[in-house]
Parts: structure tokens; C-alpha cells; sequence
């Protein structure tokens, strides 16, 4: 055979090799998007559907960019919640968000805040509310960085239930009102309204009627819930304990009765019969009938056992899903067999590379000498030219240095003429910047005399000093204060509410007023460490900063 055609063999394979590779990605891709549309349809996965996802993990993870391995290991995870094993589906939720780049230009930011939004779901349904809180936050943070605002706002508004969840009603309320404050003003008057009824419940708990009734009127009139008779959309009946419960505050027992005995005969869950029953009683209780108020509470008490009974069989089957192990087990036996198989093909088509490889080398080699004899003698040749007309560049040369020369003169007198005129400009910018330094600390020291002045920041001083934590009644304060003292700083805050966390928003308020970091910890409940990382968020989301220490400097200006 000659060494022409061994050379048009091996050309030939490695056309037929790359030529296989290709559609193989192409088709894997095709297989995650359908995969992925799939799961966007809301359709319920199975045992075959959680394989393919687990295919398309082992592909990606391999030859993937970080946008697909994201939504390989999300899907993933999918799937194991489907099948109702959450550990399983976390751990992938956890491994779809640590392959994200967030660094890249090209990052799906609104696919990953829906990885820690699923995320977030598993927590709460296993209890665990304060990792619920943080998930959802970063689910917020990234739906803004995907410029999603009504995800973004939605993921804010659902930190609530696990605040709920806590016993912090004042923060479940505070996020709740915000949320929809929000929604509001970025015109999603529907969904803004849809958190009203919600809002009305928690004011009513607190004895605010009045602003309760103003929440259900805005509720029944631009949630979108209610058809033409005033009947609210199905699943959302408990809407009718919240009027009767205000009904009842504003001393309207008829339409109060009206309203509990229709969350009893519309509502089918437990948690409706037994509001209802309950609304009943307290409303029989103080129109003075205690038989048919003994009548309702016995009634509610048995909706509250039966409700009590069925929350815990959920708590039992979400305890099972955490110690089902053996079908993992089973799972990871046929995954690994399943990768020996692939490792002995890839054996096999590594030694048929080499092969292929030698024989190539061996070819290529035979050229390549063969060439350089050739070049040998051409290079004799090419010495003897290049010679004489390097002695005719240097010629050249030497005259062109010369003039190069006389340019640079006149380059060097012109540069010293630019520096002096540099020098006096740096000369007055200096000037003006320590002007400008002295004008920083005038102001610094009478926005602190304006301070020690007012009562509510003593106050807080005095808190700071001990150590102590912040309520919400006296953030409301602190807030007033700056809002009072400093109007211009407090709507700046406002207008960058969307970009900052709760703890950051109260980091920048309690920096401005002169409160050291150490301190600032103990008013909010957080680590003295985590308000360094902190600070140096704040300044590169407000002030596009690179270090902390910048912080109360640039803050100081606004104020």
C-alpha cells in the first residue's frame, strides 16, 4: 500500500470520527430541551423520566457548558421530587446551582432562582424554615439579575410563610405589605391585590380593623377572584372566615353569620370547616347564645383533630422520604455498571486511536524529513542572499535611526511640555479635593450634632452601647428618623430597596447614623464577620465599590 493512501485512510477516520461526535451532542442537547419542556408543562415524572434525567447528567456533566449541566442536575432533581424522595432532589438542587457560572455574560440567571425556588419548596416542606427564608432570597436575587421583576417579587413575597412559620408575625406582615406595595408600583395591580386578603388576616390578628377592611375591599374588588355574584374562585374560601372575622369587629353580626356559614358549606377542606365552626362560636359567644356557641366549638374542635390528623400523616410521609435509601442503593449499582460498560468502550476506542496515531506519526515523520532535506539545500542558498541584503538593510538602517532621532527630539520636548501642564492640573485637583475634604467633615459634623440631638437616636445609642437587639417598633422609629432628618438619603434607600436584603437595607440605615459594624450586629441579630461581607455587597450593588471600608464615606455623601 502506498504511503498516499494510508494517509488518505487515516483522513478519511478522522472525518468519520468527528462527524459521529457532533450529532451526538446535538441530539443530547435536543433530549435536555425536550426534557425541560416537559417539566415546564407541569407533567408528573417517572421512574423512565428520572433515568433520561440522570443520562443527561452523566452527557453534560462531562461535555457541557454550565448553562446545561445547571439544567441537567435541575431536572434532575425534579424528578427525584416527583418520585417524593426530597434528600435526593435537594442534593441535586444543590449540585444544578453550584455548576451555575454566574461570573459568564451568558449565565441563565432566570433558570437558576428557579433551582433555588424548588430549593426552597423542599425545605419547607420538611420544616426547616430559616434555610426556606435564605433559599428564597437568593431565588429573588437572581430573578433580578434576569430582570424577571414579577418572579423576583413573588420569591420576596413567599419568604413570608416560613416568617409564619417562626412565630414572626411582624416580619410576615412587613414582607407581605411590602410585596405587594412593590407589585403596586411596577403596575401588577392584580397580583399586588391578591396578597390583600392575606394582609387583612394578619391586621385583624393585630386589632387594626379599620385598615383590615380597607385590604378586603381592595382584595374583592381587584384580585381577579370573585365572579359577578360576589363567590369567590374555588380553593380560596377562607376568604369568607376573614369577612366574617371583620364583619364581626365592626359589630355586623347578620352579614358576619352569613359569611362564617358559607365558609362551612362552600369550604371542603378541614382547615375551612373548621374556620368556619370556630367563627361561629366566637360570634354565638358574644351575641350571648352559649348553646349554639358550645354547639360550633365542639364542632371545631373535632375539624381541628381531623386537621391536627391529617397534617401529621403529611409529616410521616415526608419523614418516610428521608430514610428511603434502598432504592438508591439499587440505583447507584446499575449507575455504575452502567459507567464499567462505558469505560470498556472507551478502552476499546482509545487503542484503536493509538493505533491510528502511530500509523499517522510514523507517516508524518517520513515527510517531515524529507522536507527538511529539501530545506537543507534551499537554506545554503537563502544565506547567501540574505546576506548581502542585510548589509544593504543595515545601510538603511543606520540612516533611518538617524532620522527617528531628530523625531524624538522634537516627541521629548513636547511630552515635557504635557507633563508641566499635567503637574498644575493635579496641582488644582488636589487643591479641590482637600476643599472638598473639608467640606465632607462639616457636614459629617453637623449631621452628627443634628443626631445627638434627637431623642430616638439616643435611644439607640444607648441600645448599641448594651448590645441589645432591635424591635420592630423601634426600626419604625429609626426609620422615621432618618426619613425625618434625612429625607433625601431615605428615598435614595427606598429607590434601591429592589437591589438590597433586608439585613443589608439596615446595615446602610444604621451605618449612616453612625453606628460601628460590631454594633450593628447586635442591634440586627447578626455575626460581626457577616457585616463585612456584607458592606462590601452593598458597595458594589449601590456605589459600584470594590472594598467596605468605602462604605461609610459614600453613604456620608448622600446624607
Amino acid at each position: 500500500m502506498k504511503r498516499s493512501d494510508i494517509a488518505h485512510i487515516v483522513f478519511v477516520l478522522g472525518l468519520l470520527a468527528s462527524c459521529t461526535i457532533r450529532p451526538k451532542h446535538a441530539e443530547m442537547q435536543q433530549r435536555l430541551q425536550q426534557l425541560s419542556a416537559f417539566n415546564l408543562a407541569d407533567s408528573l415524572f417517572t421512574t423512565d423520566k428520572q433515568e433520561e434525567a440522570q443520562d443527561l447528567v452523566s452527557y453534560f456533566d462531562a461535555k457541557g457548558t454550565p448553562n446545561e449541566q445547571m439544567l441537567a442536575h435541575y431536572l434532575l432533581g425534579r424528578a427525584y421530587a416527583d418520585l417524593h424522595e426530597a434528600p435526593t432532589a435537594l442534593h441535586c438542587y444543590q449540585d444544578a446551582a453550584a455548576r451555575a457560572d454566574t461570573t459568564a455574560k451568558d449565565c441563565d440567571f432566570a433558570q437558576l432562582s428557579r433551582v433555588y425556588g424548588q430549593a426552597a419548596t423542599i425545605f419547607y416542606q420538611q420544616n426547616l424554615f430559616r434555610q426556606q427564608i435564605d433559599d428564597l432570597a437568593m431565588a429573588e436575587r437572581y430573578a433580578w439579575q434576569a430582570n424577571d421583576t414579577v418572579a423576583a417579587l413573588l420569591f420576596y413575597a413567599h419568604q413570608a410563610l416560613g416568617y409564619d412559620n417562626l412565630q414572626m408575625a411582624d416580619s410576615s406582615l412587613f414582607v407581605y405589605q411590602k410585596a405587594a406595595c412593590l407589585l403596586s408600583q411596577y403596575g401588577y395591580e392584580q397580583l399586588s391585590a391578591g396578597f390583600s386578603g392575606v394582609i387583612a388576616e394578619k391586621l385583624l390578628a393585630q386589632g387594626r380593623v379599620q385598615e383590615a377592611g380597607e385590604q378586603l375591599r381592595n382584595y374583592e374588588t381587584s384580585s381577579g377572584y370573585f365572579d359577578e355574584q360576589g363567590n369567590i374562585a374555588h380553593g380560596r374560601e377562607i376568604y369568607y372566615y376573614w369577612k366574617g372575622r371583620y364583619l364581626m369587629e365592626v359589630r355586623r353580626y347578620d352579614a358576619a353569620e352569613r359569611f362564617f356559614r358559607k365558609e362551612l358549606r362552600e369550604g371542603r377542606d378541614y382547615n375551612a370547616q373548621n374556620s368556619g365552626a370556630y367563627g361561629l362560636a366566637q360570634l354565638y359567644q358574644r351575641i350571648h347564645k352559649p348553646d349554639s356557641a358550645a354547639k360550633y366549638a365542639i364542632y371545631a374542635y373535632a375539624m381541628n383533630d381531623s386537621l391536627y390528623a391529617a397534617t401529621t400523616t403529611d409529616a410521616v410521609l415526608q419523614a418516610k422520604s428521608m430514610y428511603e435509601y434502598t432504592r438508591h442503593q439499587a440505583m447507584a449499582q446499575q449507575q455504575k455498571e452502567r459507567a464499567d460498560r462505558k469505560s470498556r468502550q472507551a478502552w476499546v476506542l482509545g487503542v484503536g486511536c493509538l493505533v491510528i496515531g502511530v500509523v499517522a506519526v510514523f507517516i508524518v515523520w517520513r515527510q517531515v524529513v524529507r522536507r527538511r532535506q529539501a530545506l537543507r539545500r534551499y537554506q545554503q542558498l537563502q544565506d547567501a542572499y540574505d546576506h548581502t541584503l542585510s548589509e544593504l538593510n543595515r545601510l538603511h538602517h543606520i540612516d533611518k535611526k538617524l532620522r527617528e532621532l531628530q523625531r524624538h527630539e522634537e516627541t521629548l520636548s513636547r511630552m515635557i511640555i504635557e507633563k508641566e501642564q499635567t503637574a498644575r492640573q493635579q496641582q488644582l485637583e488636589l487643591a479641590r479635593y482637600k476643599l472638598k475634604e473639608q467640606e465632607a467633615e462639616e457636614k459629617c459634623n453637623t449631621w452628627k450634632s443634628r443626631l445627638n440631638d434627637d431623642p430616638v437616636f439616643q435611644q439607640l445609642s444607648i441600645k448599641a452601647a448594651a448590645g441589645q437587639l432591635l424591635t420592630a417598633t423601634e426600626w419604625v422609629e429609626v426609620e422615621n428618623l432618618l426619613a425625618r432628618l434625612a429625607p433625601e438619603f431615605s428615598q435614595f434607600l427606598m429607590s434601591k430597596s429592589h437591589l438590597l436584603s433586608t439585613y443589608e437595607h439596615q446595615i446602610c440605615v444604621l451605618t449612616s447614623l453612625f453606628i460601628r459594624p460590631k454594633q450593628i450586629g447586635c442591634l440586627i441579630g447578626v455575626d460581626g464577620s457577616y457585616i463585612s461581607k456584607m458592606r462590601n455587597t452593598i458597595v458594589k450593588k449601590l456605589f459600584d465599590g470594590e472594598k467596605g471600608k468605602e462604605l461609610d464615606r459614600l453613604l456620608m455623601e448622600m446624607c
